[in-house]
């Protein structure tokens, strides 16, 4: 064991008396020098080594000889030969630095990167070692002295802890897109395969093996149905006149109200406004029904009010099952249908475009009649019917200058014409080819109805009995009329009630 002033305790010596003659401890700045003690003898005796190792007084600090092979703290011995291992028997010379013995202080944190809460805890077990303890020796643990804290218990100065950051990762962001995204819209440019003509025939024939486009017939078909089906800004009203009888007034707006009925679904009604006996409730289906337009005049007031609904017309008007439209006949008395002058007429039309998205009138026989004029001030768009016979065509043509007297210019350049019926007797074909010229330069188009004899035979005309042809060339007229529509702004009714 080492021992204090200079040299080893002599041996042999009482403990009690080791300790009592023994010098005062160094004090602070004095430099001591301590010798290696030789191993003790393996043959010496049991009391020499208990003598040896006699505990020193309690106030002075115990010097152990560590075992062999045991490193010596660096809290404790500061010098050139601090990591080396003590080996017995071997003499060494080490020189104690005057810093007072006590609890060595704890060094300042490292504020490095930033570590998780496992590391944290490897860290500060890294830093703070636990005191080796001797085996045999009386000599306590050292306190570990924790941050804020001296070894007398006094409070010193907390140093301040390091909180690492708390890291809040953004949350993913979240693209709002609408449900109208999910409507797939097909490509009018998009080919599809042919479905009428020879071309249809062949591909059903071969199940789709011969897979060919459509004709210029169908692919005219196909334009003209995409025309009709066209959204319009509000209700419109085609007015189909000419003052001559028989020239195809009304199979032609029956033609016409069904076609617009059966390809965009309904809101269609074909309106008698003959001031005379008009056929237009004869020549369609239903049973025939004693509620006529006038009736519908008479209790006007109770549709013009809010709490009117669409089925209260079910009453007046007639289903059509074929072509899907409406009708309103006129009525079989001439002195009841006088009675609809143009104030009466102009307030039917306002209620009637209330449920209405297309209103098709068929007109009279009398161009200066108060209904037939009232007609043609709501019209926004035009259909002449005629047929290749001297007097219908001259008639159509005394039309036309009627209603540029009337300032309706608009309303003729926009008009189309519509030839029905055979030619009458005598008819030429140059005539024909002269007629057809007239019409063309003074209306929009002019479209030929093949003759039909389910439509010449005086009876109800039904939509789906009609053959391919003429429906196809009702198809082509009424898209005439649809993009006269499409071309409008607000409906030409809604502008002269803004005048009223």
């Amino acid at each position: 064991m080492f021992g204090l002033a200079g040299g080893p305790d002599p041996e042999g010596a009482d403990g009690t008396e080791a300790r009592t003659a023994g010098p005062a401890r160094p004090l602070a700045g004095e430099t001591v020098v301590l010798e290696a003690v030789p191993p003790l003898d393996e043959d010496e005796p049991d009391d020499a080594a208990g003598a040896r190792s006699a505990s020193p007084v309690a106030d002075e600090p115990a010097v152990v000889t560590p075992p062999r092979g045991t490193r010596v703290p660096r809290s404790r011995f500061v010098g050139p030969s601090l990591d080396q291992v003590v080996e017995p028997g071997v003499p060494a010379t080490m020189v104690v630095s005057p810093i007072p013995l006590g609890p060595v202080p704890e060094p300042a944190p490292v504020v490095g990167p930033q570590l998780g809460p496992h590391a944290l805890g490897r860290t500060a077990a890294a830093d703070h070692p636990e005191p080796v303890v001797v085996p045999g020796s009386s000599v306590p643990p050292e306190p570990v002295v924790e941050p804020g804290s001296s070894a007398s218990g006094a409070s010193a100065p907390a140093e301040p802890e390091v909180v690492p950051p708390v890291v809040i990762e953004p949350e993913p962001v979240r693209v709002v897109r609408p449900s109208a995204d999910l409507v797939v819209v097909p490509d009018p440019a998009q080919r599809r395969p042919a479905a009428t003509g020879w071309r249809g025939f062949l591909r059903r024939a071969t199940r789709g093996v011969i897979d060919l486009e459509p004709g210029p017939r169908e692919r005219a078909v196909i334009e003209a149905a995409t025309a009709v089906r066209t959204r319009w800004q509000g209700p419109r009203t085609v007015v189909v006149a000419n003052p001559k009888g028989g020239s195809g007034k009304t199979p032609t707006a029956i033609g016409l109200a069904a076609t617009f009925g059966h390809v965009r679904g309904g809101g269609v009604l074909a309106w008698d406004a003959n001031e005379t006996l008009g056929t237009l409730g004869l020549r369609t289906e239903g049973a025939a029904s004693e509620v006529t337009v006038v009736d519908l005049l008479e209790k006007l007031d109770e549709f013009e009010s809010r709490g009117a609904r669409r089925g209260d017309l079910g009453a007046v008007v007639r289903a059509q099952e074929s072509g899907n439209f409406h009708v309103l006949p006129s009525d079989e008395d001439p002195r009841r249908m006088s009675q609809i002058d143009a104030a009466g007429f102009a307030r039917l039309h306002d209620v009637l475009q209330r449920y209405y998205d297309v209103l098709v009138v068929d007109t009279g026989n009398n161009p200066r009649a108060e209904g037939f004029m009232a007609a043609l001030a709501v019209a926004d768009a035009l259909v002449i019917p005629v047929s290749w016979a001297e007097d219908k065509v001259v008639t159509a043509g005394r039309l036309v200058d009627q209603l540029r007297e009337m300032g309706r210019d608009d309303l003729v350049e926009r008009a189309v014409t519509v030839v029905t019926g055979p030619w009458g007797a005598g008819t030429t074909p140059a005539q024909v080819r002269s007629w057809k010229a007239w019409f063309e330069e003074q209306t929009a188009a002019v479209v030929q109805i093949p003759t039909d004899a389910r439509i010449g035979g005086g009876g109800p005309i039904v939509y789906d009995e009609l053959g391919a042809a003429t429906r196809r060339s009702y198809l082509f007229a009424a898209s005439h009329v649809s993009g006269v529509f499409s071309a409008l702004g607000p409906a030409t009714s809604d502008l002269l009630s803004s005048e009223r």
